[in-house]
């Protein structure tokens, strides 16, 4: 019996690998390969009240769009208002963490902005669609 190794460089997604031996042939079943962070997909709250508590989800993501299960970050958050808090995402399981926040200055077109970084410390930086914080008391009981 013999031992090889396959690498696979490059991450994919439904990779099989088939071996060949004189006339006996075996494939493996379909599996991914997930890459490198390259980018975190980062929810949108819409529209929130100035001081409303809201859960922004932030998830590691390879360049195939493969959530990275072993991301354990850390990630900081932050807006354009110089105001979110907190501005530490929440740990990260399984590639994703789910953080309350909330917003203290009013802002139309605000995004939330997260920071992290890959396995070789490269910065990736990545934000949510634009949303509205309008001015106010938020209602009761939050979100």
């Amino acid at each position: 019996m013999s031992t090889n190794t396959a690498i696979v460089a490059n991450p994919t997604q439904h990779d099989v690998i088939t071996v060949t031996d004189a006339t006996i042939s075996g494939s493996t079943t379909a599996f991914n390969v997930l890459g490198a962070l390259d980018h975190f997909t980062v929810s949108s709250p819409g529209t929130v009240t100035v001081g409303q508590t809201f859960t922004e989800k932030v998830t590691a993501k390879d360049s195939l769009g493969d959530t990275i299960v072993s991301y354990t970050g850390p990630a900081t958050l932050s807006d354009a208002t110089n105001s979110l808090s907190p501005t530490a995402a929440s740990a990260f399981s399984k590639g994703v963490s789910t953080t309350n926040v909330s917003i203290a200055s009013p802002q139309k077109g605000d995004k939330i902005e997260v920071i992290g970084s890959d396995h070789d410390g490269s910065a990736v930086t990545s934000y949510s669609a634009a949303f509205t914080v309008k001015a106010g008391s938020p209602s009761p009981g939050g979100a």
